[in-house]
């Protein structure tokens, strides 16, 4: 995969150039006014295209800009190639800073779901952009905790 925010008249070049090399090219989704801030924007785009053009869910980015994570992957069903996981303290707000995943307002829970019910098989990398050292590590290690129980959650009963 590659994230990439090209210029909407090089949509052709990317679309061949993916195809021939066979790499998945991700729409990186910055905040507003950014490019492909929103899925509507996303979707315009990748129009047309193979299925090797799609998104890069950054989650943390949707919250902060008053877009609901789990509406916007419902959205982009069938082209979210990757995501930037985040979860955030407060929705609708710029400089909101991220929390362990399942303590903010960015649905975490429901984000994983929404993923499950999609079959999806892409990355998702953790960004946590918040503190550092052993802070920071310790929020990671939540936020992968958090993964683990809502993965065994969601895969139904052990046997």
């Amino acid at each position: 995969n590659l994230s990439a925010e090209p210029d909407f008249d090089a949509f052709k070049l990317v679309d061949d150039l993916a195809g021939e090399y066979q790499i998945k090219i991700a729409l990186h989704n910055h905040p507003n006014p950014s490019r492909y801030w929103n899925p509507d924007i996303v979707l315009e785009h990748v129009k047309g295209t193979s299925n090797l053009i799609g998104s890069c869910s950054d989650t943390g980015h949707w919250t902060r800009g008053g877009l609901k994570p789990v509406d916007c992957l419902k959205q982009l069903e069938g082209r979210v190639i990757e995501l930037h996981f985040k979860d955030l303290n407060e929705f609708g707000k710029p400089d909101a800073a991220d929390v362990p995943w399942g303590t903010g307002k960015s649905d975490a829970h429901g984000i994983l779901a929404e993923l499950k019910r999609q079959n999806f098989h892409g990355l998702i990398s953790i960004e946590y952009e918040t503190g550092a050292g052993e802070e920071l590590e310790k929020n990671v290690a939540k936020c992968i905790e958090f993964f683990d129980q809502v993965a065994r959650e969601l895969s139904g009963p052990s046997r």
